[in-house]
């Protein structure tokens, strides 16, 4: 059965990826930003999508990312199962 995605905090992104390890975790690179191996409490491996910090500043980039991913719905098709709004760009820029 299908679900909606849901809000990932960032702290349980950086535990299941060893804080973005790009010696152990990474499996890929692309235009937008690195894709991770992460790995669940229950064992099950899932990839995580980091964005790169040149898009973090444009929500409609975000947006749009976000709703491209959702698109597709089926079960032969990878599925978006959570999002991270949360970026440690934000928190410094208002410090």
């Amino acid at each position: 059965m299908l679900q909606d995605p849901c809000a990932v905090p960032m702290d349980f992104l950086e535990s299941i990826t060893r804080n973005f390890s790009e010696v152990h975790q990474q499996l890929g690179r692309g235009g937008y930003g690195l894709v991770y191996k992460g790995v669940l409490r229950n064992g099950k491996a899932i990839a995580v999508k980091k964005l790169s910090d040149m898009h973090l500043e444009d929500d409609q980039f975000q947006n749009d990312e976000v709703t491209y991913l959702i698109g597709p719905r089926h079960q032969n098709i990878v599925q978006l199962v959570g999002y991270c709004a949360e970026s440690r760009w934000e928190a410094t820029k208002l410090k």
